[in-house]
């Protein structure tokens, strides 16, 4: 039953680190009688509650359902939130709403949230079947994780599905027990969109030769998740020896392995950074066409919100870089405190020692600034009064093409003065005087 589902999977997972329990709910029977159950539980006393409903505004009805779920909220002493959201148009409806979902809520949460959704066991077997149909592997056919993280999030904030182990019935049985009210989304029934065909179609004629259906699909994805622990646990083996700096991969050492080692790998190694992994053909080419590439090239392979390149011997992950503009400037007015750049990255001044450029120059300044490369840059980091290309200092420090346009050079008062992780002008050395390096 329910009570028994939640109260076991909350006994299991609490810890001191959580704050504050949230629940979204849409205002159907499943996330009802979810609220219902979190609410009711003694042991919860000394953990904040808080509802989240997302208005999705496809229905004339969205604001009723709203209102409905305010009103259990304020019953259960729960806080509650109401998150608006725009679905987009392209691609699958489910899909877009789904996204357009988790990113509001993401927004919400805070340190020490965890986010309880009441995903079912129904709804379980209804997504091992649809990426069964979709070919998916292991991964696909684990369906949903009892714990993971909130996706579509750049914090990583905890999801959990305590219900995982129960039927739509029993919930609506519990539902009816408690005299809850609900809403009925008229969407649901529409069987143009896939889940709702299985639901209403396939599940149903499965169900009247294997009456066991559901439950064992569930089960289907409890052995995947074991396997896929498994596949993980020999990527982690795999991925130890061929780490390198800023967690990326020895191309030469993953070529040594195995194409179905490699696969596994990379897919691991990606989603450890907290990327999505392409697709198995994605994951192919990116052996065919990024790994297999001369050493000397740099190739790319890219999908969505990712991509990976190549430099050299090392094989690199992430978020799709933004353009560079070659016009860019900032004035650092605080000199003593970090500067954060548009593209993310922090310039830290750090002071002491003897390597760096005089202190004393850094304070008494006119005007520090921070420029991109527009080319031709050159620097004399020794005391030898020759001066280097900064292109040859990139490519001696081994840094990847991609990153140097992007790359922050400190000029003081209008003259290139140091250049972080890689050197300073010699003309600004310290030479024993109070020094400071950009980190």
């Amino acid at each position: 039953m329910p009570e028994q589902a939640v109260s076991q999977f909350l006994d299991a997972h609490l810890h001191p680190g959580v704050r504050r329990l949230v629940v979204a709910c849409s205002g159907g029977l499943d996330s009802m009688a979810l609220l219902d159950v979190v609410a009711a539980k003694a042991h919860l006393n000394r953990y904040s509650l808080h509802v989240v409903h997302v208005h999705h505004g496809l229905s004339r009805f969205a604001d009723d359902w709203a209102e409905l779920v305010q009103l259990a909220s304020a019953r259960h002493q729960a806080s509650f939130c109401k998150l608006s959201v725009r679905v987009g148009d392209a691609g699958s409806l489910e899909e877009a709403a789904r996204e357009a979902r988790y990113r509001a809520i993401a927004g919400e949460l805070k340190e020490g949230d965890v986010l309880l959704t009441a995903h079912h066991r129904n709804d379980q077997a209804e997504t091992v079947l649809l990426r069964l149909l979709r070919g998916s592997g292991v991964r696909g056919l684990s369906g949903m994780h009892p714990v993971s993280d909130l996706p579509f999030s750049e914090g990583r904030f905890p999801l959990w599905r305590p219900l995982l182990t129960v039927g739509r019935s029993q919930l609506e049985l519990y539902a009816r027990s408690r005299g809850l009210v609900w809403v009925d989304d008229a969407s649901n029934q529409d069987i143009r969109h896939d889940r709702n065909a299985l639901r209403h179609g396939i599940i149903p004629e499965l169900e009247t030769r294997w009456p066991q259906a559901v439950p064992v699909l569930a089960l289907t994805a409890q052995r995947m998740q074991e396997a896929d622990s498994l596949l993980n646990d020999l990527a982690i083996l795999d991925l130890q020896p061929l780490l390198r700096e800023n967690f990326t991969l020895c191309i030469s050492g993953l070529q040594t392995l195995s194409r179905t080692r490699q696969i596994n790998l990379l897919r691991f190694w990606l989603l450890s950074q907290g990327l999505t992994a392409p697709d198995r053909p994605g994951l192919h080419r990116i052996m065919d066409e990024v790994c297999a590439a001369r050493c000397d090239g740099t190739p790319e392979f890219n999908w969505r919100l990712a991509e990976v390149r190549r430099y050299r011997d090392q094989l690199y992950a992430m978020k799709p870089l933004p353009e560079a503009d070659n016009s860019f400037r900032v004035v650092w007015q605080d000199r003593e405190s970090p500067l954060v750049l548009p593209s993310g990255r922090t310039l830290s001044p750090v002071c002491g020692g003897g390597t760096g450029i005089r202190l004393s120059l850094w304070r008494q300044a006119g005007v520090v600034e921070v420029r991109f490369r527009q080319g031709g840059e050159r620097l004399r980091i020794d005391g030898s009064g020759h001066h280097k290309a900064l292109k040859n200092l990139f490519q001696e420090a081994g840094t990847p093409s991609w990153q140097r346009p992007l790359w922050p050079l400190i000029y003081v008062d209008g003259v290139l003065a140091m250049v972080p992780g890689i050197g300073f002008n010699a003309d600004f050395a310290a030479n024993g005087e109070p020094a400071l390096l950009i980190t």
